[in-house]
Parts: C-alpha cells; sequence; structure tokens
C-alpha cells in the first residue's frame, strides 16, 4: 500500500489541515477567481433563502424531497450540515451558493450526513474551510469526534467549487454516490475530489478539475478513488499539475473511460495501485511540462488498457510492475523519451494491435523481470530518430518462458529490432523488422542471470530487412530453431551469425551469408560440444573475426536489466 492512501480513523474526513504543511492565509477576493457560467437556470425551489440564518431554519425544519434554493451567496460562520434524507439544497438564481464568513472557522461548507441529499447548481467558494464538500457515511463514530453519518446515494451536480487546500470534494463510504457536472478549481489542494473507505457503484462523471499550483501529496490527485466495487470514473477533464491527474486504489470490476488527462509536470496522468479486473478504456492522456508516466498500474491483476490515445511529452508511456494478466490493446501512442512500454514482473501481459510511435526513445515495448507467458503481437512499432539503448530494441523481452512475439511491425531506427534474453520455449515468428541500426533480432542481448540465455525457442517467418550489422544474432544459445526467415536485404547480405558459447541450434534458410563463429556448447549433458545445424542456400562462413558486440547499460530511468 502507498503512503497515505487511507488516512487512519477518519481524523483527515473533517479536516485535512492536519496533514498539510502550513500554508499562509490567503487573501479574500471580492467575488470569485473562476467562471460562474457552469449554470444558467436554477429550478422552482419550495424554499427560498438569502441568509445564514434562514438557511440554517429551512434545514432543521426540512422533511424529505424538500428543495430549498439559495438568492445570491451567503456567507456561512459555522460548518453547514445536512441531516434529513433526501434533501435537495440548489439555487434560487444563477451563481447563488456559498463561502465563508470572515473571521469564521469552518471544517466543512457542506457536511451532508443524511442518505439521497442533493447539491446541485451552487457555486461553492471553499477557500476558506477544511472542505468545500464533505459526504460521511460513519453511523458508529469510528473516529469518535462526535461526528455521525449516513450518506450513501447522494449527489454533487453542476456546481463550481473553488478548492481548500485540503481537497475539492471528500466522501467517505458513500455508496452509489454520483459527482457529475462540476468545475473545480484548485490553487495548490493535498487532493482533489477523493472517494474512499466503501464506495461500491459510485460514479465521477463529466466533471472539469483544474490545478493551476502544483498539489500537495504525491500519492493523491486530481481524482483520487479507492475501496469499491463497480465504481464509474468516465468523461472528465483534468488539467494542471496535480501530483497524478487520476489515482485510484482497491478497485474491482472498475471502468475508468472517456476521460482527458492533460498533467503538467505531474508524476503520473493515471496510477492504478491494487486493482482487479478494471477496464480502462478510450482515454485521452497529453503530457507537458516534464510529465513522467502516462499510465502505470502496480500490484493489479487482470487490467484491460484499450483504445487509449497517449500523446505529448512523457518519460514513460504504459508502465506495469507488480502486475499479471495485464491488457494493452488497440492503443495509439507516442513513446516517452525512455519507452513505449515498461513491465516489470508481469506475466501473462498481453501487448496486441496497438500504433506506438517513437521520436528517440531508449527501448520500445520493453518487458523483464518475469514475463511467463507475455505476449506481444500485431503491433506497429516505428521509430523516427534513433533510438539510444545498444542492448534494447523495439522489442525488449526477457526473463520468461513460454513468451510469444508474433505478428509485429518493427521500422526505423531502433539499435535492435527484438532485442531478447532469457527466453526459454518461445515463439518469435512472422515479424517484420526495417531498419533497425544493429541487428533485426538479437539474442542473447545485454547481459544474462543463466548459464545459457536461449533455450529451445523457435524463430520462424521473420522479415528481417535494412538491418545494420546482421538480420538475426545469436549468442549463448541451446536447442532453438530457425526456420524459414527472409533475411534477405541485410548488411553485406549476413542473415544470421551464430556467436560465442552456442550449439544444437538449427538454421533452415535463403539464399544469405551465415556466419557460424559459435563455440559448441554441451546442450544434451552428454560432455562433448554439439555443433550447430545449418541448412542453407547461401554462403556458410566460419572463423570470420566479428567487431566486438557493444553491451553498454541500458537506457532508462528505472533499473532496466541490461
Amino acid at each position: 500500500m502507498d503512503t497515505l492512501k487511507f488516512w487512519p480513523a477518519l481524523a483527515i474526513i473533517v479536516l485535512v489541515t492536519a496533514c498539510r504543511e502550513p500554508t499562509a492565509e490567503t487573501a479574500r477576493p471580492g467575488h470569485p477567481l473562476f467562471s460562474l457560467g457552469s449554470v444558467t437556470s436554477c429550478p422552482n425551489p419550495s424554499i427560498v433563502v438569502t441568509n445564514e440564518a434562514d438557511l440554517l431554519a429551512a434545514l432543521a425544519g426540512a422533511s424529505a424531497g424538500d428543495v430549498i434554493g439559495l438568492d445570491g451567496v451567503i456567507e456561512v460562520a459555522a460548518d453547514l450540515s445536512i441531516s434529513v434524507e433526501g434533501v435537495t439544497l440548489t439555487c434560487a438564481t444563477p451563481g447563488s451558493g456559498l463561502r465563508v464568513a470572515v473571521g469564521a472557522t469552518v471544517s466543512s461548507l457542506v457536511k451532508v450526513l443524511a442518505p439521497f441529499v442533493t447539491v446541485n447548481g451552487l457555486t461553492l467558494d471553499g477557500t476558506g474551510a477544511g472542505d468545500p464538500y464533505l459526504a460521511l457515511n460513519d453511523p458508529d463514530d469510528i473516529d469518535n469526534d462526535g461526528v455521525t453519518g449516513t450518506a450513501s446515494d447522494v449527489r454533487l451536480t453542476n456546481n463550481t467549487v473553488m478548492c481548500s487546500v485540503g481537497d475539492c470534494a471528500f466522501f467517505f463510504a458513500t455508496r452509489n454516490a454520483v459527482v457529475s457536472g462540476n468545475e473545480f478549481h484548485s490553487t495548490g489542494s493535498f487532493t482533489g475530489i477523493q472517494l474512499q473507505g466503501g464506495i461500491d457503484g459510485s460514479r465521477v462523471e463529466r466533471n472539469t478539475i483544474v490545478a493551476t499550483v502544483p498539489s500537495t501529496n504525491p500519492n493523491l490527485g486530481g481524482i483520487r478513488v479507492r475501496d469499491g466495487t463497480g465504481v464509474v470514473v468516465a468523461d472528465n477533464v483534468v488539467r494542471g499539475p496535480w501530483a497524478n491527474s487520476l489515482a485510484a486504489q482497491n478497485l474491482t470490476g472498475a471502468t475508468i473511460s472517456g476521460n482527458r488527462v492533460e498533467p503538467d509536470g505531474s508524476a503520473r496522468g493515471i496510477l492504478l495501485f491494487a486493482m482487479d479486473g478494471v477496464v480502462v478504456d478510450n482515454n485521452t492522456l497529453i503530457g507537458a511540462g516534464g510529465a513522467v508516466e502516462a499510465l502505470e498500474i502496480d500490484g493489479s491483476t487482470g487490467v484491460v488498457m484499450s483504445r487509449n490515445a497517449i500523446t505529448g511529452s512523457w518519460v514513460d508511456a504504459f508502465v506495469l510492475l507488480n502486475t499479471s494478466g495485464a491488457q494493452i490493446v488497440d492503443n495509439t501512442v507516442t513513446c516517452g523519451s525512455d519507452e513505449c512500454v515498461f513491465g516489470s514482473g508481469a506475466p501473462g501481459t498481453v501487448v496486441a494491435g496497438n500504433h506506438f510511435t517513437s521520436g528517440g526513445s531508449g527501448t520500445g515495448i520493453q518487458m523483464q523481470a518475469g514475463t511467463d507467458g507475455v505476449r506481444v503481437e500485431n503491433n506497429e512499432i516505428v521509430a523516427t530518430t534513433p533510438a539510444g539503448g545498444v542492448n534494447l530494441g523495439g522489442i525488449r523481452v526477457r526473463d520468461g518462458a513460454n513468451v510469444v512475439i508474433a505478428g509485429n511491425v518493427v521500422r526505423g531506427p531502433w539499435q535492435n529490432g527484438l532485442a531478447l534474453a532469457d527466453l526459454a520455449d518461445s515463439r518469435i515468428e512472422q515479424n517484420q523488422v526495417d531498419g533497425a541500426l544493429q541487428y533485426g533480432i538479437r539474442a542473447r542481448s545485454g547481459g544474462s542471470s543463466l548459464p545459457v540465455s536461449m533455450t529451445h525457442d523457435l524463430f520462424r517467418a521473420n522479415r528481417i530487412t535494412g538491418a545494420g550489422l546482421a538480420g538475426i544474432l545469436l549468442t549463448s544459445a541451446c536447442g532453438n530453431q530457425l526456420v524459414g526467415n527472409n533475411l534477405q536485404g541485410n548488411a553485406e547480405n549476413i542473415g544470421a551469425i551464430f556467436d560465442g558459447p552456442s550449439g544444437a541450434n538449427v538454421f533452415v534458410g535463403n539464399a544469405t551469408v551465415v556466419i557460424d563463429d559459435a563455440l559448441p556448447l554441451d546442450c544434451d549433458g552428454d560432455g562433448a560440444g554439439d555443433p550447430n545445424v545449418i541448412s542453407a542456400q547461401g554462403r556458410v562462413l566460419r572463423g570470420v573475426p566479428l567487431a566486438p558486440i557493444p553491451d553498454g547499460a541500458e537506457h532508462g530511468s528505472r533499473v532496466r536489466l541490461r
């Protein structure tokens, strides 16, 4: 669990300022510093109030179904608590709302403690409060602060909110909450819209959340949702230097779709931690100002990332850490300066049907440190300027078994088209590689933790052209099959090179030069070296001196295996 994902004893619900660094008091503006254009008309309320006393009286005497309309901006000197089920608080005239009176101490500008309460169409200036809006479902007062609530099925809709230094809106254990159609404006909040502690069925939709000053907690964000099933976060716009535009944790069966995030120097566009069966679909992520990661998944299972558009300036596009069974499918991605996809400890990942474009990434799709069952299929991976990692490539997969790399198109000046290491019983077939600076396929590429790096792998029907050194380089390899690959049109017409300790590899190919400088390995354990078996229409050369193969450090800010 990352830090401050769940605030103990709910103390933060009442007043998050306890966890903030001190800030200077904000000068009181003469008028709100944001547009009041969200609501152009108001409903016909059953009760109209114009001052705090009348508002408190109306709430005290309210019954379920009452609609209380505010006429003008009302200043309050204490928390405005709504404890009656089914009450609606709205505007009587456009632009009406609430703000904290000068010199008053207000924990929550609006505090919802009952179910089915709606707050709609108001301007909420929360800059002088701990929370502009708080909804609390805590009937047993588990934090012993004397405040209880049963808020569920609450609605916060079509409001314009100036966030506090604490948050923009805070919900605790509010099942089936709806946060929709609001505009939130922050000048440096701890967190934005935050829902936690049991939020099954809640929906955060069609909101605009804008920060003009960096938020103050690295693990939270413009939208922060956690601890629920069936949660929907859809069609929101999140802009500015939030630590994360969207940060979610402990969700099962959630949907995150249609959002547009425009981070400015943020750590992440979307951060998902401890997720299960979550769909991340059709979002647009536009990086700027040194934004680091577009979409990071950590400690999760079965997350599907589909039809997302990632563009702008990033360090990393997709990052998977200690995550199994993820799917990255049908996305359109401008790769980061480090890579297009980085996965570490991500077995069973499927990367398929994506279009990746790199303007100089160190590597393309990189999967390492536990890649059993990974599938990289039918992607287009295009570099427009030379890549930097000499041991890396358009596809870099290592440290696994039963991997499939098939049907991909890798084009442009990647150092290597495919750069592989420490794979067993895997299939590399029907890929097209054009224009690699070194090798179309390099295996082993970089360092290895195994006595023999590549074992019992099948390289079949790959087409490689325009490689700067050779079509395929195979070293530290036993019992691999290279069958039916089209290796014509590479440097000096060299189709394949077997180099270093290798043995019992089978090559069946076309009319290209094959260089076999391998030192035969004892692959079957009988005490004798096993030569490679080469059946080729072209020349087979042995004893050819080769230039030293570069073995530099891998590119990027994260630890990547060589």
